[in-house]
């Protein structure tokens, strides 16, 4: 009658593709991917918005071939955000992003999309070539899947998921 309740035990959720998933307290891979931009390695998990996950233990269509396009072409996706970041920042210096900024997470938007979201600390010189109306900050984003855009700061990045 008195005393501790019991924990109840939580049976791990097992994705075919991701393995498995973590709800603390949001939805992620319970084991982090190796991410190489610029020749340096980022441990980061891949998290993934789906309200209805923790009921059904389903994803969306969107996101089951988010997640088949994630596991199928890690490579080519190092690649698009490399090649997306120097289009962007116009600096060649591998050395300038490796000091500069921070791979935080990789995530799957509620619709499919696959963003990398950064945390940097560029200069005024570095962000130079940057075009003057873009509301550049410090936390921003890549979406390299299904199509490619820059998420110029922490309001786009916000917007990726809701």
């Amino acid at each position: 009658m008195f005393g501790r309740k019991k924990k109840k035990e939580v049976q791990p959720i097992v994705h075919r593709v991701l393995g498995e998933i973590t709800v603390n307290p949001q939805l992620h891979t319970a084991n982090s991917y190796e991410i190489f931009l610029f020749g340096k390695e980022y441990p980061v998990f891949l998290y993934i918005n789906s309200p209805t996950f923790i009921e059904t233990h389903e994803f969306s269509a969107a996101q089951e071939e988010a997640i088949s396009f994630f596991d199928r072409n890690r490579s080519q996706i190092n690649n698009r955000i490399e090649k997306q970041l120097r289009q962007f920042f116009k600096i060649y210096d591998d050395s300038v992003y490796n000091n500069k900024m921070s791979l935080e997470n990789i995530s799957i938007s509620a619709n499919g999309e696959i963003g990398a979201f950064f945390s940097s600390e560029f200069s005024d010189e570095e962000l130079k070539a940057i075009d003057p109306s873009v509301n550049f900050t410090d936390s921003f984003g890549v979406v390299i899947y299904p199509s490619e855009r820059i998420l110029y700061n922490e309001q786009e990045c916000y917007m990726f998921d809701n």
